[in-house]
């Protein structure tokens, strides 16, 4: 009988350069006016708007790979359009976004030829990534642990993975923030040790969160469904990996130590870990997948 770990209320290709030298972390900030197609809610534009404008910081303070970016909105039924977009722009930027400093601002600016505009504001940690870097994969999956099932979108009660592949070997783990901003540790998996990144092998494909596709014990296996009681919600997921080890971030000051309460953190905590972490080991790779949740 197959054993699921069920997310509440939790209101993901990415194409990510792995860093092979050490780069001076540095406060950034941005702002965009993103103008929102006719097909996306106030809540979606707001998303949207925050993620080009942390892009767009990157690109004023690091530059870009290509002389010149043209951000396009682009959407389709299957939402892979949208999903290639987003490798797009974020690879062609020379620099990756550590953690906000201060939460974003986004200001509803009207309509425009009957296009909601919003502007959006940021302030964050980031460093510049060298031209010399090799890639990770890592994708969100729906329903099934198959990569033609990529997705950012989710209805309430789907099954979710995540499928990670590196060249090198190395150090991983997973987060999840959830509405209530809180960041939940799922990966290492409850029965694997907590307290430091699992290791990984370079080149080989992990399906996390699948029992089927498991690459070692199937038993030590956590499978989640994902669930909201809210119509529309955002979770965001962090992927870290590093060619060194490191620890995971565990909530110990909350009475009481509890095995399940310790994977559980609030963000702003989650957010000063990841800076600090990275000062210390400015080889960790850290990637931010936001991800859409309907309501049934």
């Amino acid at each position: 009988m197959k054993r699921f770990t069920y997310l509440f209320s939790f209101c993901l290709f990415v194409f990510s350069p792995l860093i092979c030298h050490a780069q001076k972390s540095i406060k950034v900030s941005g702002e965009y006016v993103y103008h929102a197609p006719k097909s996306e809610s106030p809540i979606q534009a707001e998303r949207t708007a925050i993620q080009r404008a942390r892009i767009q910081a990157l690109a004023d303070f690091f530059g870009t790979r290509m002389q010149d970016i043209t951000v396009t909105t682009m959407h389709s039924d299957d939402g892979k359009s949208d999903i290639s977009l987003q490798k797009a722009i974020e690879s062609s930027v020379k620099g990756e976004w550590i953690a906000d400093e201060k939460d974003p601002e986004v200001e509803f600016l009207g309509y425009e030829n009957g296009m909601m505009v919003f502007k959006a504001r940021v302030w964050g940690i980031a460093r510049e990534l060298p031209d010399k870097s090799f890639a990770t994969d890592v994708r969100i999956l729906r329903n099934m642990p198959d990569l033609r099932n990529e997705s950012l979108e989710f209805t309430d009660g789907d099954d979710i993975f995540v499928y990670f592949q590196c060249p090198a070997d190395g150090y991983l783990s997973v987060y999840l923030v959830d509405e209530n901003q809180q960041a939940n540790l799922i990966y290492p998996y409850r029965q694997l040790q907590e307290n430091a990144a699992s290791p990984v092998e370079g080149g080989r494909e992990y399906y996390l969160f699948s029992r089927q596709m498991a690459a070692g014990n199937a038993n030590l296996v956590d499978e989640y469904q994902i669930f909201t009681t809210e119509s529309l919600a955002y979770n965001d997921f962090f992927i870290l990996f590093s060619t060194q080890p490191f620890n995971t971030c565990l909530n110990r000051t909350a009475g009481d130590w509890n095995p399940e309460k310790s994977r559980s953190v609030p963000y702003a905590e989650f957010q000063q870990w990841l800076t600090e972490s990275h000062a210390v080991n400015p080889r960790m790779k850290i990637v931010r997948i936001p991800i859409l949740i309907r309501k049934k």
